[in-house]
């Protein structure tokens, strides 16, 4: 019995979480936006901060699909090889695998 009612707290919590963390997505779009810098005038991974938070933030609210797309959009993963960023690439990736794999 408390097993159940530990069960279904821990779960009305993860979802809460999960809203906090899709609202927290909606406030980085906001803010890249605000840095407004186009794909050609990024030089460095100051340039794409507030996308790679967004993405976490997707990530963290399990909107799995929208994290990837974004990914794929913004050229992420070629400006941060670009740039020796390799160890943000592997762990992007990381995270996507780790989401295919049901971990």
């Amino acid at each position: 019995m408390l097993s159940n009612i530990l069960s279904k707290v821990t779960i009305r919590n993860q979802h809460a979480l999960q809203q906090a963390h899709a609202r927290a997505v909606q406030y980085c779009m906001q803010q890249d936006h605000k840095q407004h810098s186009s794909h050609a005038q990024r030089q460095n991974v100051n340039d794409v901060f507030w996308i790679m938070e967004t993405i976490w933030q997707s990530m963290q609210a399990a909107q799995w699909q929208e994290a990837y797309t974004l990914t794929v959009q913004a050229g992420l993963l070629d400006d941060l090889a670009r740039w020796g960023s390799y160890s943000l690439v592997l762990d992007i990736c990381q995270a996507f695998c780790l989401k295919r794999h049901g971990s």
